[in-house]
């Protein structure tokens, strides 16, 4: 038994490793990575060029921030307009916390995005 277990492992961990290969190299997956992200994918099947290039992205403070913004605005968009606002709090700081952005800077980001967009209390 215990060498089917053995062979029932490895088999899931060479699909696992294809699976993560197939993510680290799908555009749309670092297109929509945070400075977490970015660097575990840096490491994975991507390209020289492709780990330099994520690398210079995630240096600036400003360039984190940006970001940070705009995965905002977009989930702004698809919230409820008649949400509490300590609630959409939670929500977008929790989405930008999976993303791998900083608590001090998700919290900024969402409250300067949310007095922008009307939802002051």
């Amino acid at each position: 038994m215990s060498e089917r277990t053995d062979a029932h492992r490895e088999q899931n961990s060479d699909s696992q490793d294809e699976n993560s290969d197939r993510m680290a190299s799908s555009p749309m997956r670092r297109a929509n990575a945070g400075p977490r992200d970015r660097a575990v994918l840096g490491g994975r099947a991507l390209g020289e060029s492709d780990s330099e290039e994520s690398a210079s992205e995630t240096g600036s403070p400003e360039n984190e921030q940006d970001r940070a913004a705009e995965l905002v605005r977009a989930k702004l968009r698809t919230l409820p307009r008649g949400l509490d606002r300590d609630k959409a709090i939670r929500r977008l700081v929790g989405l930008l916390a999976r993303r791998g952005f900083s608590q001090s800077t998700a919290y900024s980001v969402v409250k300067s995005e949310l007095a922008a967009n009307g939802f002051d209390a």
